[in-house]
């Protein structure tokens, strides 16, 4: 996330590259030094990148990811839907020479995003950033959204510090609204910690709209 990028590259004053890849289809993407996006490791893996109705998204478009693993003796994948949701670079060389296909971003997980009052996709990256970075104030050490439904969400978080807490809470409840519609209830609730998933994972978002569809937004 782009939090972590910049706490890595602040305490360890050495610059900082985004890699993908998961347990199943290994890496499959990563920066050069020029931070144009993600390169796709095509010897080894074919990307695709389509919408709700499986057709190609262009560039800018974001969609969900289907992995082809070239060289995968032992088990067949292809068209493989990881779950994650990726955006396209614009196609062309990239200046550090390679003509690989890039990824632009990774929008997260398409159980990750949240469904706003008129039916919009919002990616969990978008709120982890201003969670994260535009509204972080060292004040809050985790936190939790969980969209119950259209319309009633509930915010989780385990404090860091008292001082400033409440208008931490009010900014990011006006952040949410304006996100998310001005109708919805942000329920804050303070607790005292957030379990992680069983793989050990933090779970910034949970949407219990199971099959919600809707427009991805970027």
């Amino acid at each position: 996330t782009p939090e972590y990028r910049s706490i890595l590259q602040q305490t360890f004053q050495a610059e900082v590259f985004d890699k993908y890849g998961s347990r199943e289809c290994a890496d499959m993407a990563c920066e050069c030094a020029c931070h144009t996006g993600l390169h796709v490791y095509s010897p080894h893996v074919f990307l695709e990148i389509v919408d709700d109705a499986g057709q190609p998204c262009t560039s800018g478009q974001p969609g969900r990811i289907l992995v082809t693993v070239l060289h995968n003796l032992s088990f067949p994948m292809i068209r493989y839907e990881i779950g994650d949701l990726g955006v396209w670079a614009e196609p062309g060389p990239c200046p550090c020479g390679l003509l690989f296909p890039r990824l632009q971003s990774l929008q997260g997980r398409q159980d990750d995003m949240l469904t706003t009052e008129d039916g919009t996709l919002l990616s969990s990256v978008f709120v982890r950033h201003f969670v994260g970075v535009s509204l972080n104030r060292q004040i809050i050490r985790e936190w939790q959204l969980e969209q119950i439904d259209h319309s009633m969400f509930v915010f989780r978080y385990v404090p860091l510090s008292a001082a400033g807490l409440e208008e931490n809470l009010r900014d990011l409840n006006d952040s949410f609204q304006k996100a998310l519609g001005a109708r919805v209830t942000i329920r804050m609730e303070q607790v005292q910690e957030i379990p992680p998933s069983p793989t050990g994972k933090t779970i910034w978002i949970l949407n219990r709209l199971k099959g919600a569809k809707g427009i991805a937004a970027s």
